[in-house]
């Protein structure tokens, strides 16, 4: 009988394991494909919050939602000899239950070289960039009117990135 017993309790062990794994892995399943897989990515507008006082800094403020919405996912830059284009890109959760709170947070972009007397450009707006302040006017307006989503729409009252599509044109000429 102690032999019949070990091996019963061997087997819900294996039994429990087995169960433990499977709701581990439905878990992590879940978690990749609310907060990982389940977003978009597009480009937001950027204001210009400051440079650095040696130029190898810029400094953008940039709309942002609830983090669970919507977050930044990276920023890209290209420099040339006359102008650092700068884009921000952000994370937009495509699940229900988002805020319509928007704040701005800054980040620091490296430069490779000087700001100095090159062009800066927000890719987004293909235009310099506002200052932080009235960008973040605009973006609320837009925000207030139901117009906060990025990307062309064909209508240029919508569109709060209408410049994009021009200045990768511009970048990819050289």
């Amino acid at each position: 009988m102690p032999q019949d017993y070990g091996e019963v309790m061997r087997g819900m062990l294996v039994l429990s394991a087995l169960v433990v794994g499977v709701v581990v892995g439905l878990g992590a399943t879940a978690y990749w494909w609310a907060f990982v897989a389940n977003h978009e990515e597009e480009p937001v507008p950027w204001g210009l919050a400051g440079v650095s006082p040696d130029g190898m800094t810029v400094r953008i403020a940039y709309p942002r939602g609830d983090r669970t919405c919507h977050d930044l996912s990276r920023v890209e830059r290209w420099e040339t000899s006359e102008s650092v284009v700068i884009e921000a890109i952000r994370k937009v959760r495509t699940r229900g239950g988002c805020t319509d709170v928007y704040t701005q947070e800054e980040h620091d972009v490296e430069l490779d070289a000087p700001l100095g007397e090159r062009r800066l450009v927000d890719r987004c707006a293909g235009a310099s960039p506002p200052s932080a302040r009235d960008l973040g006017e605009r973006f609320g307006e837009l925000s207030r009117a139901g117009r906060d989503r990025v990307g062309p729409t064909g209508d240029p009252d919508l569109d709060i990135c209408p410049g994009s599509t021009l200045v990768a044109e511009e970048l990819a000429r050289g």
